[in-house]
C-alpha cells in the first residue's frame, strides 16, 4: 500500500525532529541517531522545496533498490569521499532528473547531505536546515566519483605495507590452489578443438570422394550418350539400332 504524504506541520515538526540530531560537527555517534530516526519515521514523505515536485520517502538501505548489494554501501562509506565515513540513508528522493528518478539520500558523521544517482556521489545540501529551507541541489556543483578518494595514492607503498604483503599472499594461494583445475579445463578444450578440427578434416574427405565417384559416373554417362549418338547416325530411316536409350548423365551441385 503507498505511504500517505504526512501534512505540512507534521513535515515540520519530522525537520526539527532532524535539526536536533545536527550539532553542526563530525560526531561518532549521529549516524546511530539518523539510523533511530529514519527506524521511527519509515514510509513517511517529505515534500522538498527544490527541485519542484521533489519528495523524500524516508526509509533505510534496505528501501532503496540497492538492497542486499552491501558493496554499494561499502563504497559510499570508503571510496568516494577523502575519509572513510560511515553512511546513512534518509530516504530516496523521487521527482528529479536523476535516471531511473532513484536518488539515494544519505548523510554521515559531518551532517552534510548527500545523494547518490547510480553513478557518482552529489553533494546536495550542507546541512539539514539547508534541506528544510531550500531542499536539494541536484545535478550538484559537488560531486564525487568512486575511487576519487584515493588520487595520490602511492600503490607501490600500499604494495609494500602490511595489508599489501598479505593480499599478494592471499593471490598466490590462490592461483596455487586453482592451477591444477585450470590446466585441466585448458587440456579439455584443446582436446575439444582437436576432435572438431578431425570430424571437419572427415567431412571435408567424404565431400572430395563423393565429388570424384560424381564425376566418374557422370564421365560414363556422357560416353554412352557419344556412342548412342553415333550409331543413330549410322542408322537409316532415323531408328536406333545402337539399344536401349542411355540413362541421361546426372548433374550434381556441390
Amino acid at each position: 500500500m503507498a505511504a500517505v504524504p504526512v501534512s505540512f506541520r507534521s513535515a515540520d515538526q519530522l525537520f526539527t525532529d532532524l535539526l536536533t540530531l545536527t550539532k553542526g560537527q563530525k560526531d561518532p555517534g549521529y549516524s546511530s541517531l539518523i539510523l533511530k530516526f529514519v527506524y521511527e519515521h519509515r514510509d513517511e514523505r517529505l515534500s522538498l522545496k527544490n527541485p519542484p515536485g521533489a519528495t523524500l520517502t524516508i526509509g533505510n538501505f534496505n528501501s532503496t533498490i540497492y538492497k542486499g548489494k552491501k558493496n554499494i554501501l561499502n563504497g559510499w562509506n570508503k571510496f568516494y569521499l577523502p575519509d572513510i565515513v560511515s553512511m546513512q540513508v534518509l530516504g530516496v528522493v523521487t521527482g528529479t532528473s536523476c535516471p531511473g528518478d532513484h536518488l539515494v539520500l544519505m548523510t554521515c558523521e559531518d551532517g552534510q547531505l548527500y545523494a547518490y544517482d547510480g553513478e557518482e556521489l552529489h553533494l546536495v545540501a550542507v546541512s539539514v536546515k539547508q534541506l528544510r529551507n531550500k531542499g536539494i541541489e541536484y545535478p550538484a556543483d559537488k560531486s564525487y566519483y568512486k575511487g576519487e578518494a584515493f588520487p595520490n595514492t602511492d600503490w607501490e607503498e600500499v604494495r609494500k605495507s602490511a595489508v599489501g604483503r598479505r593480499l599478494d599472499q592471499k593471490h598466490r594461494e590462490l592461483v596455487t590452489a586453482k592451477t591444477a583445475e585450470f590446466m585441466q579445463n585448458l587440456k579439455s578444450i584443446q582436446t575439444g578443438h582437436e576432435e572438431t578440427r578431425a570430424v571437419i578434416k572427415n567431412q571435408q574427405q567424404d565431400g572430395s570422394l563423393k565429388r570424384t565417384l560424381d564425376c566418374n559416373n557422370d564421365k560414363a554417362a556422357m560416353d554412352g550418350w557419344a556412342r548412342w549418338d553415333t550409331g543413330r547416325t549410322a542408322t537409316s530411316a532415323g531408328k536406333n539400332t545402337s539399344g536401349s536409350l542411355p540413362k541421361h548423365p546426372r548433374v550434381v551441385v556441390v
